[in-house]
């Protein structure tokens, strides 16, 4: 995978997160990620993965104690790196959106929602309090909110988790970003909840042709949702490329268990026990040398504890950090899988 071409909107390059002053422990090590205009791209993994602090580095917005230490994170060919205070602030303005997990802790429950869906658009297009008060009820409506204008006076205690959701992907809208993150925007809700929030999500890139990168645990809805996924594991990327592709024909034995250890409906009405995968994920605070997931492969190799974990060819865009097990890994039998069976 080739990051900082033309043709990319962001380019995640060889990033490294570590945490305490002398670098103690790095939970992202040597990530490498595109995202195109206009297309969705899933980061799936484990928690403690990496994933989610991947994603936030994009916006400087790590934990306290977290930095940057290496690589380059360039958006529209700029390295966000070496932005000003100005130049991020127009970045988080109208260039990148962010839609967080838990939108109850994201917003301010003392406050109306449209007030703060209002402050919004007051800051990120100077609109003024009318005009602001207008366009926070339209977006309101837009993200599909039923009875909109009630609802702007309503406060987030008084929404559901899906409707409270909803409001976060508006402030994350109101100002037209050309990429989206939506980091673990799904994962608190209900099923059919988030087969909704999933079709809005769609719904707004092809109505607007903003870019998606959209972090989850979940591979069913990265499926669904994703013209393209990056696996992670253990601060790594282990495999990335068109997401038929990846989960048909994994190249990395971590992919290819993941997907063994998932129910389907084919086996719906027959129990059986799930391919567990053996051992555990690496603890917090370690820096394991070579592949994090060699204590627990099937195709562990002496040389696997010195990997420098670089993306390597397993296809037709699709790339593995895995330089042994490629066409060992089996194909997965059966349909991609997908949100109601995952």
């Amino acid at each position: 995978m080739s990051a900082g071409r033309s043709d990319t909107l962001l380019s995640v390059e060889n990033l490294e997160i570590t945490l305490g002053r002398h670098g103690a422990w790095s939970p992202v090590r040597n990530v490498t990620f595109d995202v195109k205009p206009g297309e969705t791209v899933g980061i799936v993994g484990e928690s403690g993965s990496g994933k989610s602090l991947s994603c936030r580095s994009v916006l400087r917005m790590l934990p306290p104690g977290m930095r940057v230490t290496g690589g380059r994170l360039l958006f529209d060919g700029r390295d966000i790196l070496r932005f000003g205070r100005g130049e991020l602030q127009a970045l988080r303005r109208t260039g990148v959106g962010m839609v967080f997990q838990d939108p109850f802790s994201s917003l301010n429950p003392t406050y109306r929602v449209g007030s703060q869906l209002a402050e919004v658009l007051r800051i990120s297009a100077g609109l003024d309090h009318r005009a602001a008060r207008s366009r926070a009820i339209e977006l309101l409506d837009r993200v599909e909110i039923a009875d909109p204008a009630r609802r702007f006076s309503s406060y987030p205690g008084e929404l559901s988790g899906g409707m409270r959701q909803r409001v976060m992907i508006a402030m994350a809208i109101a100002a037209a970003p050309r990429l989206l993150i939506a980091d673990e925007a799904t994962t608190a809700l209900d099923v059919t909840t988030q087969a909704q929030i999933l079709k809005l999500l769609r719904g707004l890139r092809d109505e607007s042709g903003m870019a998606i990168l959209l972090v989850s645990h979940d591979i069913g809805v990265v499926a669904e949702t994703c013209e393209r996924i990056v696996v992670m594991y253990g601060g790594h990327v282990l495999e990335a490329g068109p997401t038929a592709s990846v989960l048909r024909t994994p190249g990395h034995p971590y992919t290819a268990a993941l997907l063994r250890s998932i129910p389907t409906i084919a086996s719906a009405g027959h129990p059986r026990r799930l391919a567990a995968i053996p051992g555990q994920p690496p603890e917090p605070g370690g820096n394991l040398a070579g592949c994090p997931f060699a204590p627990r492969c099937e195709y562990r190799q002496d040389a696997c504890e010195h990997l420098d974990m670089q993306l390597s060819p397993a296809g037709r865009d699709h790339d593995t950090a895995c330089p042994f097990a490629g066409p060992g890994v089996p194909p997965v039998p059966g349909p991609l899988p997908t949100k109601a069976t995952s």
